[in-house]
């Protein structure tokens, strides 16, 4: 059976390093090894690094053998905390797999990570895009996506970026479907409803946009008559 262990992985050029724990370390540095050579490593900084210098300028090596798994966490904080290691850019020890962490673990986590404003290197941002764009969605994580935005107020920063990124943007018909279909019975507010109208209010339209209202008035006119 593996013991537990807190490690290290050293920079042969520099004072900086990386700490971690690991459950069954040999997987662990296989693992790092691996995410490394494919460019898409945890730690942007750690594979900006190994991009100049190369992975042969790195060393693995164990602090501590934990031998009681319930320790694991408590002692890898330590280390983060003593050492300050400069390539983490998660400086909250968290659950290895095979591990949870205790309530009072998870508290501090979110305590630490409350207001903070996470700084993604280019790279790093890259290889999330790149990661999820093949990534399927079980229905249970959607879910529970779906539940924690609801209630959750936007800035307005974020709402003009997204309104940046959508201006232009052409949807699928499928796309189009399902936003109006996700639409249908959903309450606007009166503070919705004012911000609509003095976006419109000196809006300009087309002759091609006036036609096509006109076309699109018409028809729902017709269905109209034919369900009196």
């Amino acid at each position: 059976m593996n013991t537990p262990v807190i490690y290290k992985i050293s920079s042969l050029i520099s004072d900086k390093i990386y700490v971690e724990s690991a459950v069954n370390f040999k997987k662990r540095h296989n693992r790092h090894i691996s995410d490394l050579n494919l460019k898409r490593h945890n730690s942007p900084k750690l594979q900006c690094f190994v991009n100049k210098h190369g992975i042969e300028c790195l060393i693995f090596s164990i602090i501590e053998n934990v031998e009681d798994r319930e320790l694991l966490i408590e002692r890898e904080q330590f280390y983060i905390d003593t050492l300050k290691p400069w390539f983490n850019i998660r400086l909250i020890a968290n659950s290895p797999k095979g591990l949870k962490a205790s309530d009072e673990t998870k508290r501090k986590m979110s305590i630490a990570q409350t207001g903070k404003k996470r700084n993604f290197l280019p790279e790093h941002i890259a290889s999330l895009i790149e990661r999820n764009k093949s990534k399927i969605w079980s229905d249970e994580a959607k879910l529970k996506i779906s539940n924690a935005n609801v209630g959750r107020i936007k800035s307005e920063d974020v709402r003009k970026n997204h309104s940046k990124k959508m201006k232009g943007r052409k949807l699928s018909p499928e796309h189009a479907a399902k936003i109006g279909k996700a639409n249908i019975g959903r309450p606007i507010s009166q503070k919705t409803r004012d911000a609509v109208a003095e976006q419109n209010r000196n809006r300009v339209v087309s002759d091609e946009t006036r036609n096509k209202l006109s076309e699109s008035g018409k028809i729902r006119w017709q269905k109209f008559n034919l369900n009196k």
